[in-house]
């Protein structure tokens, strides 16, 4: 037995790794080894999840293929309620890419599947999540708002339909023009006041406060950002809520002249100091301040840069701040005379050569080098430009003959 549960275990791991044709062959031997061993529960429910994991990779007609196949077996074998479940998680992946009739049926079928088994919450859930594909489809705005509702009132103790709910309204919010988007994201507001003590509810009300600040000015943004900064104090233990504030700074210092993207850049150095842990918080910061420099003069923007060559120092493991460090020095040699500029294309050559791990940071190099040629005389330029053909030669794979 131990033996034929590990064999089921690494089809249903073929399934999900491998293209829909090989995801097909799995399926086809886990249906022989239930069939030959009388679907027992342990096989049953493997065949059930790589059905699903098939129906994911599959177009319109094979998922629905798929879906029939769970459905027969959801049927044949009512008495396996996670086999009930996968059927159900199956029917949501068929929502996702269907229209609004699509989506209503597939709802009707989940809502069927749920009075039939009313001892399995998850599927409540399930009819939830398909309810949420309606947003996609402007008909089905309203029609999903007002089932959800229903089934929070009608299940008051299921967490994730509340989830479901408040990541409605924000998918919903992501389509509205920014008047409609405000009315949403109040909702959504009082909705995370209301379930407070659900954390996936405040996750999702961040995300629509941040998709909302992109589409504002500048005033409007910093208003969105200081909601978003009260929901951080209000959940200091939530990384991610934290996360996206940082982004939302981000975003914001992008919107701002120098003085305000200093403002709010001292907010994310505030925030690196809270969660010193969270790397992502700390790219947001040198992302900002590599945008900061690049309308400062010359020694502002050194003194900037140094603060991003501290982090790439402490975080040399990190790709994209050591990219960000490269950036930021070839915007500085736009600033510098041709002296200057030399010492930091030699600072972007020995960072090519510490990390060839990192190839994207050739570019920054290589634009270096034409922008110090600019400002040499014609023999120097003429030794540099024979460099840089060179070091193209080197590294043809980033920079492919046109």
């Amino acid at each position: 037995p131990d033996i034929m549960i590990q064999l089921a275990n690494s089809l249903v791991n073929v399934s999900c790794d491998r293209d829909a044709q090989e995801a097909q062959k799995a399926v086809g031997c886990l249906e022989a080894l239930a069939a030959e061993h009388n679907y027992p529960p342990d096989i049953t429910f493997r065949l059930a999840e790589s059905l699903v994991n098939l129906s994911g990779k599959q177009d319109e007609q094979g998922r629905k293929e798929t879906i029939a196949h769970l459905e027969i077996l959801s049927v044949e074998h009512p008495d396996m309620p996670d086999v009930v479940i996968k059927f159900a998680n199956g029917l949501v992946n068929l929502s996702i890419k269907q229209d609004e009739q699509g989506i209503r049926e597939t709802i009707v079928r989940l809502e069927k599947l749920a009075v039939e088994h009313p001892e399995i919450p998850d599927i409540t859930i399930m009819v939830a999540k398909s309810l949420v594909n309606l947003v996609r489809t402007q008909d089905g705005l309203r029609a999903w708002k007002t089932r959800l509702e229903q089934l929070v009132a009608e299940y008051p103790k299921v967490q994730d339909i509340v989830i479901e709910l408040a990541r409605g309204l924000y998918n919903l919010s992501y389509y509205q023009d920014e008047r409609e988007a405000q009315k949403t994201i109040a909702y959504l507001e009082l909705l995370a006041a209301k379930h407070h003590d659900i954390p996936g509810v405040a996750i999702e009300l961040a995300n629509g406060l941040l998709s909302l600040s992109y589409n504002q000015d500048e005033q409007g943004a910093k208003e969105t950002i200081t909601r978003m900064e009260r929901l951080t104090v209000k959940y200091p233990n939530m990384p991610d809520i934290a996360i996206r504030l940082a982004q939302g700074l981000f975003n914001l210092s992008s919107k701002q002249d120098e003085n305000g993207a200093k403002e709010t850049i001292v907010c994310l150095e505030h925030l690196v100091t809270e969660y010193p842990d969270i790397l992502d918080i700390k790219v947001y910061y040198a992302d900002s301040l590599v945008n900061l420099s690049i309308d400062q003069n010359k020694q502002e923007a050194q003194r900037t840069m140094a603060r991003v060559e501290y982090l790439a120092t402490k975080h040399s493991d990190v790709p994209y701040i050591i990219f960000l460090l490269a950036k930021g020095l070839f915007n500085l040699i736009n600033k510098q005379d041709e002296k200057e500029a030399e010492e930091t294309v030699i600072c972007l050559k020995s960072l090519v050569a510490k990390y060839p791990d990192v190839p994207n940071i050739a570019i920054p190099f290589a634009k270096g080098l034409v922008e110090l040629s600019r400002k040499q005389d014609e023999q120097k330029a003429r030794e540099t430009i024979a460099y840089l053909k060179t070091f193209f030669a080197e590294h043809n794979d980033l920079f492919p003959r046109p």
